[in-house]
Parts: C-alpha cells; sequence; structure tokens
C-alpha cells in the first residue's frame, strides 16, 4: 500500500542533517513535527494491516495526485475508487451502445414469441390491425397502444376466437421480461406490434420454402431472394383504458376502408394489409379483396397487381408492400419511449 505524506523531503533533510534545525524556521519545524507525527501514525496503522508502506517524493505525489494516495480515516482513497464503479446515464448512451442493447431485446422477444404464440399468422395480423386502426388524426387519439389487450375493447368488437392469442402473447411478454438479464416491462403495444410482425415474416418464409423442390433449395432462395420486411421500432407506451367502447368501430370491410383512410393509411397500405381485415365464418383473402376494392379503384388496381405479385415464386412486390404497410400501421398514433428500454452500463476506465 502507497501512501503519500506531506514535509516528507524535510525530515528526511532533517535527519540526514542536510538540513539544521536552525535553519527551519519555527513554523517549518511545527509542520515537519507535525508530519512526523501523522507519519509515525500511518506506519503504525500499515503495519497492523499491511505492513508495506512507501513514501513518494514531491515530483511523484505531483505526477500521480496527492489525492490518489491520501488516507482518509484510515480508507484507501484509491482503492476505494476502484471499487465504485461509475456509470454512464441512459440519456448519454452512445448509438452503438443503444443498438446492441434493443438488438438483445428483440432477440428475447422473437424468442419467446417463437416458443408461446402458436396461433395463425392471421390472428397476430388482425390484433395489431385492430390495435392501431382506432386511431384519430384530427382528435390525436388511439392508434397502436395495445388497448385492444383490454378485455372491455375485445369483447365490444364480438371476437372471442382472438381471446386465445391475447393469452399467447401474454404468455411470450412474461416470459421475455423473466429471461431479460436486467428487469423490464415490456408494452402490451409493444409485444402485439413485433408478434404480428414476427408471424407474418414467418408465414411468408413458408410460403415461398414450400414452393421450392426440396429444403436445400429452400434455403437457397430464402438466403438470396428472401424479402426483409422493416422491424416495427419498440418503445410503444400502453393505454390504460379502451379505445373502442360499445360497438364504436364497424367491422365491415368497406366501414374500415373508410376508418383506415381517416387514420391515415394510403390505398396502397389498405390494399396490402387486406389479410389484417377480420373474417366472419368461412370468409376468405379474396372475399374481403373484392370488397374493399369496390370502395376504391385504387385499392382494386394495387390488388390486382399483389395478387399477380402472389403467384411468382418470391412475392416480392407483394411481401415487401405489406411489410411497409405494417411498419406504418403500427406506428399510428404511438406514443413512443425507447429509454424504457436502456439501462445504464459500466463507464469504460481510463488507461494511463
Amino acid at each position: 500500500m502507497f501512501t503519500s505524506v506531506r514535509s516528507a523531503r524535510v525530515d528526511q533533510c532533517l535527519s540526514e542533517g542536510k538540513l539544521s534545525r536552525a535553519r527551519a524556521s519555527p513554523r517549518r519545524s511545527l509542520q515537519c513535527r507535525a508530519a512526523k507525527k501523522r507519519r509515525d501514525q500511518l506506519e503504525q496503522h500499515h503495519a497492523a494491516t499491511s505492513g508495506a508502506v512507501k513514501f513518494l517524493s514531491r515530483r511523484e505525489s505531483l505526477g500521480v495526485g496527492l489525492a490518489t494516495y491520501l488516507l482518509a480515516d484510515g480508507v484507501n482513497v484509491a482503492r476505494a475508487e476502484e471499487e465504485v464503479q461509475v456509470f454512464i446515464p441512459v440519456e448519454k448512451l452512445s448509438r452503438p451502445a443503444r443498438q446492441e442493447q434493443i438488438a438483445a431485446l428483440r432477440k428475447t422477444i422473437n424468442k419467446a414469441i417463437i416458443e408461446h404464440v402458436k396461433s395463425d399468422y392471421r390472428n397476430s395480423l388482425e390484433l395489431a390491425f385492430l390495435d392501431c386502426i382506432t386511431h384519430n388524426k384530427m382528435s390525436k387519439a388511439g392508434g397502436s397502444n395495445g388497448s385492444i389487450r383490454i378485455r372491455e375493447e375485445l369483447d365490444s368488437l364480438g371476437l372471442k376466437y382472438l381471446e386465445k392469442t391475447i393469452d399467447e402473447i401474454g404468455k411470450a411478454k412474461a416470459a421475455a421480461e423473466k429471461n431479460y438479464p436486467v428487469p423490464i416491462d415490456i408494452s402490451w403495444a409493444d409485444m402485439i406490434a413485433i408478434t404480428g410482425y414476427r408471424k407474418t415474416l414467418s408465414h411468408f418464409r413458408d410460403v415461398v420454402a414450400a414452393r421450392a423442390k426440396d429444403q436445400n433449395s429452400a434455403n437457397v432462395i430464402l438466403v438470396a431472394y428472401g424479402n426483409d420486411l422493416p422491424k416495427p421500432k419498440l418503445g410503444r407506451v400502453d393505454a390504460t383504458s379502451p379505445d373502442i367502447v360499445g360497438g364504436s368501430l364497424d367491422l365491415r370491410p368497406a366501414e374500415l376502408v373508410m376508418r383506415a383512410k381517416e387514420a391515415g393509411l394510403t390505398a396502397q397500405q389498405i390494399a396490402a394489409l387486406a389479410d389484417a381485415f377480420p373474417r366472419k365464418g368461412d370468409t376468405t383473402l379474396d372475399d374481403i379483396e373484392k370488397q374493399i376494392s369496390a370502395e376504391d379503384p385504387k385499392i382494386a388496381n394495387y390488388i390486382t397487381n399483389f395478387d399477380r405479385s402472389r403467384k411468382e415464386l418470391t412475392q416480392t412486390s407483394y411481401q415487401i408492400d405489406v411489410g411497409n404497410a405494417y411498419y406504418k400501421l403500427t406506428s399510428l398514433g404511438a406514443t413512443f419511449d425507447l429509454d424504457r428500454y436502456l439501462v445504464p452500463i459500466p463507464r469504460p476506465k481510463p488507461r494511463y
């Protein structure tokens, strides 16, 4: 253990006879005696603890900083500073640090979705659509806020078959929060948006793979020509009350087209999201597309193009447009607070 004592050089000169006490002023002599007394105390203390004491020269003391080596009430400051970990606050995290944490969270959420959400992709897509389509551009109310999870809202829509999917997403949410290395509260809005994205992406890849002659060919096609869809952002804030009460959302396709336009979706985006429209009984995607095509010639034109794209091997045009439309959908009316998922990280120790 190292210690620096003021006036150590003076005491050394006095002991070696290089400086007479007569030449030392009374004030200096007093300082020397005080320094010697302090040194003796420190020597006794360290003899009882480590037994290793080093007195630094004035140059050494100034070079490394006296504060690092001084003792206060028997506590080594240098060791105390090593034990106190300094963290970088969330608001000052670098972009790479933020991206690394978000990537780790996405990985944890994706794994939980794969393990717990077994319902058909359409259910997850429909839940996300109904959660977001409530957005009102004029009043700024509704939108991607997770309110569809509230049983009162789901019951008002009369879509009992979606309750199972909500429960599965809830289990995935709990699993992701449990498995993440730090305490975290993932919003329902994020879980619904990410689940719809993951299930739809998985479905698209299965469709392309099923058209290949064998699994090896499927892997080659997916690696070379697989369509990457834009990932929904994270950080949505949950609603605390339902957006839809007492059947305030008409589920007929024609009414949903009008509601989608009011929320801020274009004809191209509405056409791409036809698979997300609620279906009753044995209603097919083709049935939904015919009904919404009758509402707008632009929608009809896009649906014709999408039908042509779906017949191609990779469905590139159709899948990419669905991905872009879904990204826009899950941003409608959302309030984002990305920092809710970030944590401070240790500040790197300086190198001397």
